[in-house]
This record gives structure tokens, C-alpha cells and sequence, in this order.
């Protein structure tokens, strides 16, 4: 019993790897403010920005130190 218990939870690890932090927090709002991506050239997800008092701005703060590195970088609304 114990051995399929095991299975099983491995079995459910493994199908939750498909999804994306875009679908995961879709469904899922951490904190009471909406939760923000970082995204690099408008389609790479690079940083998740949740848990602050104002992600918006904690992820515009981000964005502008990763610009000063180089590259183009957005915020976008998870959720």
C-alpha cells in the first residue's frame, strides 16, 4: 500500500511539471495585489514578482536594473 501511495505522488510531481508559471498563477494570487512577471523581449519569463507590498513596482524596479545590463524587459499582470 505504502509503494502505490508513493507512486501515485510521484505520478502527480511529475504531471504538474507541464504547466507554466503563467498557467500556475492564473489560477493562483499570492498575496492580496496581483502577481507580476518579468519578461524579457516580451515573451521569456525570466523572474516571478509576488509577495511585496506593490509588486507592480517592485517588478518595474527590477526591470529597470536588468535594463542597465541590456535587453528589453516588461512587467506583465499574472493574474
Amino acid at each position: 500500500m505504502a509503494m502505490r501511495a508513493l507512486l501515485i505522488s510521484i505520478l502527480v510531481a511529475l504531471t504538474g511539471c507541464d504547466s507554466t508559471p503563467e498557467d500556475y498563477f492564473s489560477n493562483n494570487k499570492i498575496g492580496s495585489g496581483t502577481d507580476f512577471a518579468v519578461m524579457k523581449n516580451g515573451d521569456d519569463h525570466v523572474i516571478t514578482v509576488h509577495g511585496f507590498i506593490d509588486d507592480y513596482e517592485t517588478c518595474k524596479e527590477i526591470v529597470v536594473l536588468l535594463e542597465t545590463k541590456g535587453g528589453s524587459y516588461t512587467c506583465s499582470a499574472l493574474n
